[in-house]
């Protein structure tokens, strides 16, 4: 995709789904349609506003089985289905006879969502690995046919399921899995848009900032060209920078569990540069300097072992400090993009001394992508996309913590 140019955006359409006909909604009364794919989210969401010049308020009407599908991209490579969650606000919006037009507003939530949150479940496992069980509930309670891309887990565990929904268990289990292929804890569980629709993705945070050959856009995103239809030219850009009270969890503690079994009190001390030397970073040097400090936390979490105790605050710890430097930019739409994959910004410096700014350049982790269709943008079809990246590259500043994982291009075009 490298110096490739952006085709045609405004090629999509939205189809309402009504007593299984299909609806096609004319572009030019669609107000506004989003929806938004994120990693630490475990569902996508959406919402479309657009005048109802079919009378579907009046000839539905909707009973809560309608569906949208948004087909989008270069020739339509992108179909995504919807189920109808909510119908909201409805106004009228002109009142001569004999007929008036109503402006609609729907929210919508991909399939797993009820699967997820409406049913209640009993079950039990014995010694087995979490990443098995969580295989169990997409085969039996969630019925979910999308492809499945998962990090296997290497430790087991004893589970009893009492009566919970599958996304109260799929929490509780993702604290407490710890990666195979990452060796650390930190799992997501998360739908986004690869292949033609949904891919429900299982993995750590470490496996995602690691992770070349999966996850990688090779295509190089930049401020400075002249073509703004370039699919890789920042439009717009804003950064959410580091916030001081969100080091109190971050500059370490204690935190202590109960075996059963043997009857003892468990601890676990933890430093915030324990949490930097076992995560992988984008970039040498941390975002923080040492700021390692016991005193701040004192938690009981009641883990019954002592790894499951390391692998619930690592997990707690690393999404924690991975949301603490968010970069927003705005790109033309492109439906090869979603959250999960890495990109590499080429960011300038305003030094005159160096070329490419020596903190913030290089490479990120999309944490979401809001895929924007309708009128009023320079584009029919754009995407904000929140980026994470938790080091920086090459700063003089020497109190920031050296990377002990490190996940940056010897041979970046971008450094």
């Amino acid at each position: 995709m490298a110096g490739e140019l952006q085709q045609d955006t405004s090629i999509y359409n939205v189809q309402i789904i009504i007593n299984n006909k299909p609806i096609i909604l004319d572009n030019e009364n669609i107000v506004s349609c989003f929806f938004i794919e994120d990693i630490f989210k475990h569902c996508m969401m959406g919402k479309i506003v657009f005048n109802d010049v079919h009378g579907l308020f009046e000839f539905g009407p909707f009973t809560g089985n309608e569906q949208i599908i948004i087909t989008y991209g270069v020739g339509y490579d992108k179909n995504v289905i919807f189920d109808i969650w909510k119908v909201g606000k409805i106004t009228q919006t002109g009142t001569s006879e004999p007929a008036s037009t109503n402006m609609m507003e729907i929210q919508f939530v991909d399939p797993t969502f009820s699967s997820y949150t409406l049913r209640k479940y009993s079950r039990s496992w014995s010694d087995t690995t979490i990443t098995t069980i969580m295989k169990y509930f997409f085969d039996h309670m969630l019925n979910i046919t999308t492809p499945l891309n998962m990090e296997i887990s290497k430790n087991k565990i004893d589970f009893v399921m009492p009566y919970w929904t599958t996304l109260q268990s799929m929490k509780y289990l993702s604290r407490r899995a710890k990666g195979s292929e990452s060796n650390s804890s930190g799992y997501l569980v998360y739908n986004n848009t690869d292949n033609n629709g949904f891919t429900t993705n299982i993995h750590t945070l470490n496996y995602l900032f690691d992770d070349l050959g999966k996850t990688l856009d090779t295509s190089l995103y930049k401020f400075e060209s002249d073509n703004v239809s370039e699919i890789n030219k920042i439009l717009e850009l804003w950064i959410s920078g580091l916030d001081k009270t969100a080091t109190k969890g971050l500059k370490g503690g204690t935190w202590r569990g109960y075996d059963i079994s043997n009857k003892e009190l468990l601890n676990k001390s933890y430093t915030y540069t324990e949490g930097i030397q076992n995560s992988v970073l984008l970039g040498k040097k941390s975002l923080y300097p040492n700021i390692n400090d016991s005193r701040t936390a004192n938690i009981m979490l009641g883990e019954n072992s002592l790894e499951d105790l390391e692998n619930v605050l690592y997990n707690d710890w690393v999404k924690k400090y991975c949301r603490q430097n968010v970069i927003n930019i705005i790109v033309n739409g492109h439906e090869k993009r979603s959250a999960g994959k890495q990109i590499e910004i080429v960011w300038p410096s305003v030094s005159k001394s160096e070329k490419y700014n020596k903190g913030f350049g290089g490479r990120y982790l999309i944490k979401s992508i809001t895929h924007f269709f309708g009128r009023g943008r320079s584009s029919a079809y754009t995407q904000r996309m929140v980026l994470l990246k938790n080091a920086y590259n090459d700063l003089d500043l020497t109190s920031l913590v050296e990377a002990t994982k490190t996940n940056i291009y010897s041979n970046s075009i971008g450094r």
